[in-house]
């Protein structure tokens, strides 16, 4: 979870972006079953890290702002 934490921070990082489609963390993340990154997205989510949003089919992973903001 951590490593994935980890990965997610630094992609909206680099990327200038808050949030991210769940497939595409699946594909290019480094947690690729997705049981386990379904159990390690709502750890995240508990800890107030993250945020999944549904709109149909498609699903979104929001970053906590406060984590990727410039003086982090």
């Amino acid at each position: 979870m951590a490593r994935l934490d980890k990965w997610l921070i630094d992609y909206c990082r680099r990327e200038y972006v808050e949030w991210i489609g769940r497939r595409y963390v699946q594909q290019h993340g480094n947690i690729r079953d997705g049981a386990r990154l379904k159990a390690a997205l709502n750890e995240l989510v508990l800890l107030n890290r993250i945020q999944v949003l549904y709109d149909g089919k498609q699903i979104a992973i929001w970053i906590n702002p406060a984590l990727i903001s410039n003086g982090k």
